[in-house]
């Protein structure tokens, strides 16, 4: 948002709409890595919102629902990407972010199915889908198939170092 969060909170409850109050400040939520406030806030906008501020609270409230997974509260964002899955059907994230938290809670075989829709949808390229099916099919004990999906993230040479370097190192667990 540029310069510092207050003059921008102030900026935000000045705003003659509701969202236009709310998307901000669980904009900086977020920022102050806030998940969970940010997170209830995004999913406390109503629908039908302008289709580019819509755009932006999907990216925001993902960035805020994996947050909290990443945060050992997968149950928490349940709801937000269940929301998604609802309100963007044609987007991967929904069903990518609901497939990691259903995995956070041992659900692998849904997680697999879900990581398995969200490949097939419009923008699946955003997000890591083969490390994470690699992941969930270790878990399944369906090893040969990991190995492939592990080996088809590292081959893509797309993802966060962290994701990377685990999908290296499990693969050579997986004697891939």
């Amino acid at each position: 948002m540029g310069g510092s969060a207050s003059p921008a909170a102030e900026l935000a409850r000045s705003a003659p709409r509701l969202e236009q109050v709310s998307a901000p400040q669980a904009r900086l939520a977020l920022q102050d890595k806030r998940f969970d406030a940010a997170l209830q806030a995004f999913a406390a906008m109503p629908p039908g919102l302008d289709p580019a501020l819509a755009a932006d609270v999907r990216g925001w409230g993902m960035q805020a629902g994996l947050g909290v997974v990443n945060a050992g509260q997968a149950a928490k964002a349940l709801p937000w990407f269940e929301r998604q899955m609802r309100e963007s059907p044609g987007h991967a994230a929904g069903a990518y972010g609901l497939a990691r938290v259903r995995g956070e809670l041992g659900e692998w075989t849904e997680s697999l199915r879900l990581y398995e829709a969200a490949a097939a949808l419009k923008d699946a390229a955003d997000w890591p889908i083969a490390y994470r099916q690699g992941i969930a099919l270790q878990q399944l004990g369906r090893l040969d198939e990991a190995r492939a999906a592990l080996a088809r993230f590292i081959a893509a040479g797309k993802g966060q170092k962290a994701s990377m370097e685990d999908a290296r190192k499990r693969l050579a667990q997986l004697g891939g």
